[in-house]
């Protein structure tokens, strides 16, 4: 018959030693821990000062009018009460640009505005966009 292993509840002083962390040890894993926290901090940072504040469009539709215009319609976002000024573009079919116009925007009392234009171009264009926004 084969014996069974013996189950002991005295558990091994040599195993329990292995299993603590050394204090030495435990400061570094407390100074990686914060460092990590310090990290993660700063990234989140940096993002919401690169992206709070500024200015940023979305082309919603164009309609080439006749050869010599494209009507634009675009969202702008920015800040309440910040006057914008948008340089837009209508490009021909070999992507070159055919017109451009700059359209100052007025101080609005929403974040989000929808806004329209007309580009008068010098041939015929096949697009419209909104190449750049900024702060007035």
């Amino acid at each position: 018959m084969a014996s069974q292993p013996v189950l002991s509840t005295n558990p091994d002083p040599d195993a329990l030693r292995m299993m603590r962390t050394a204090p030495n040890q435990r400061k570094w894993w407390i100074i990686g821990s914060i460092g990590c926290l310090l990290a993660t901090g700063v990234v989140v940072w940096f993002g919401l000062a690169a992206t709070l504040g500024k200015v940023s469009w979305t082309t919603v539709s164009y309609h080439v009018v006749d050869a010599k215009s494209v009507d634009l319609t675009y969202d702008l976002d920015r800040p309440v009460g910040t006057p914008v000024v948008c340089t837009l573009r209508a490009l021909a079919k070999d992507f070159s640009s055919v017109g451009s116009v700059e359209v100052p925007i007025p101080a609005a009392t929403e974040q989000v505005t929808v806004n329209r234009a007309t580009i008068a171009t010098t041939s015929l264009a096949v697009m419209g966009e909104v190449q750049f926004c900024r702060k007035a």
